[in-house]
């Protein structure tokens, strides 16, 4: 029996989750986002102005951006593009 008061972590052989669990999911959902952002981008079915040429041109450049950093293992920045794209793609799909 321990003494009362030593128990100040997990006992030894005790298995905590890994980093690695997170940053699995935080991936799937990074990419979960940017393929819902480019259906919704190729969804729209109609003609774009030029200040919405120029806003396609963002999302596509963002959603690049957030799959390399995907690749090089940088997902808080992976992260934030994807929320960019999706965002901005949003704003587009409201826009009549």
């Amino acid at each position: 029996m321990k003494p009362e008061g030593t128990e100040s972590g997990p006992a030894p052989g005790t298995i905590s989750p890994s980093p690695s669990q997170g940053s699995n999911n935080d991936q799937a959902t990074t990419e979960q986002l940017l393929q819902n952002t480019e259906t919704n981008l190729t969804g729209i079915k109609r003609q774009f102005s030029k200040d919405e040429e120029v806003m396609v041109s963002q999302i596509k450049d963002w959603v690049g951006k957030s799959r390399q950093a995907i690749k090089d293992n940088d997902l808080a920045r992976a992260r934030t593009l994807a929320n960019k794209a999706h965002e901005l793609c949003d704003e587009l799909m409201k826009r009549h």
